[in-house]
């Protein structure tokens, strides 16, 4: 590590004093993404995401059936016959 010269101290950056004598600083830091961090999770919430997935996954099912029901009266109404 290269010397300073006697007599000169090295610039102290990004630090201050407050009111009460205690020092203050700042950090940089780039910005992190705490969305797409991967991070541990608890087994509970493994199985909580699970349950939810499920559970989307039969509204959804039980919505197509009900739209499908729905074309086919609509099918058979208008052509006087059922689709295939």
């Amino acid at each position: 590590q290269p010397q300073s010269a006697p007599g000169k101290s090295k610039k102290i950056k990004n630090q201050s004093t407050n009111l009460f004598g205690e020092r203050i600083g700042r950090l940089h830091l780039e910005r992190q993404i705490i969305d797409k961090m991967g991070g541990r999770k608890i087994k509970a919430l493994r199985r909580a995401d699970k349950l939810e997935k499920e559970a989307d996954r039969a509204a959804v099912e039980s919505e197509l059936d009900r739209e499908k029901g729905e074309s086919n009266k609509e099918f058979e109404q208008t052509y006087g016959y059922q689709e295939e």
